[in-house]
């Protein structure tokens, strides 16, 4: 009996303490918003000021919690549209006074102050961090600090980004494309090398991204990934041509009238508008297609081409084959 009493004594210290630790991080963060809030509010006006006029910035006396409070302000002004002015000031600002902590944090033994840090030195762009990290420690990152450091070193040195792009992460599309989604067309382009070293998932990533490129030059390389072994990649490109609405070279597409794999033939249906009347003969031949989702897509090309014929085209907009794309 004396045992049970102890243990339920022991339950219930243990409960007490577990609901004492519970209120007490609630007070404290409510206490750390609460600072927050007001730094902000005594200080808006002149972070207004420096930031959109080079007015002398406020103090900072190096502390987390005032820190946290100059970046909420900064992720406003970002995030409520800036000059590139501001954004200057911005990087100009965290480079001088907060790189010292973000280097703390970055070697951090707890997580959420690394992964912390790495956002807003990507955010605000400062720089000095981007040969910050050993080889051991790059090896030590979680998947998720990784990709956060590539989409930093996407802004000051692509040569590093080249290099440890392909660092053997394990990566997920997901990832992949949060980082592509950061790189200009420029940048995009510039990766395009590493295209076939990529892993599957960062190839897709990467069809996905170059398709939002209004470029000929990304059609035409879409385009010849037609020929690719793989045929989720022949999927994702015709995936990507029917969203760009846009065909370089339509005699690439008319095999896929006659592919082994359902998908590519109902995405070829859904593309003979844009390829044009010389698919209808395909068309023809799908509406009879053992997929029902293929004969649906054909039916659905073959009405757009009779009702153009009757001069009231219905259900697609096609419009012309390179309309609105510079080279």
């Amino acid at each position: 009996m004396e045992i049970v009493w102890t243990i339920i004594f022991a339950l219930t210290l243990l409960l007490t303490l577990l609901v004492g630790l519970t209120i007490w991080r609630a007070v404290h963060r409510e206490k750390r918003r609460e600072a927050m809030d007001g730094y902000i509010e005594a200080h808006f006006d002149e972070w207004f000021a420096h930031l959109y006029y080079g007015a002398e910035a406020p103090e900072y006396d190096g502390s987390r919690r005032k820190r946290m409070a100059i970046e909420r302000v900064f992720s406003t002004f970002l995030y409520n549209g800036y000059s590139a002015e501001i954004k200057k000031r911005i990087s100009e600002y965290a480079r001088k006074n907060l790189s010292e902590g973000y280097g703390r944090d970055l070697k951090s033994p707890l997580w959420a102050h690394r992964v912390n840090a790495l956002n807003r030195i990507s955010e605000f762009e400062v720089p000095g961090f981007a040969d910050f990290h050993s080889r051991r420690r790059l090896a030590r990152m979680t998947r998720s600090e990784y990709f956060r450091y590539l989409i930093y070193l996407s802004h000051f040195d692509m040569n590093a980004f080249r290099t440890k792009f392909l660092s053997g992460k394990d990566l997920s599309e997901y990832d992949y494309k949060k980082i592509f989604t950061r790189l200009d067309d420029d940048k995009i382009f510039n990766i395009q090398s590493l295209y076939r070293v990529m892993p599957d998932s960062g190839r897709y990533a990467y069809i996905d991204r170059v398709s939002r490129t209004a470029t000929l030059r990304a059609g035409r390389w879409l385009e010849s990934l037609l020929k690719d072994d793989d045929a989720e990649v022949r999927i994702r490109v015709l995936k990507a041509v029917q969203e760009r609405r846009i065909v370089e070279a339509p005699g690439h597409l008319m095999q896929f009238f006659n592919s082994d794999v359902w998908e590519e033939r109902m995405l070829v249906c859904r593309l003979a508008p844009y390829i044009g009347e010389v698919s209808i003969e395909g068309l023809r031949r799908c509406t009879s297609d053992r997929h029902p989702l293929v004969r649906s897509a054909a039916t659905g090309s073959l009405r757009y081409f009779h009702s153009k014929e009757v001069g009231s085209p219905v259900g697609y907009e096609p419009g012309s084959i390179r309309e609105g794309v510079s080279e």
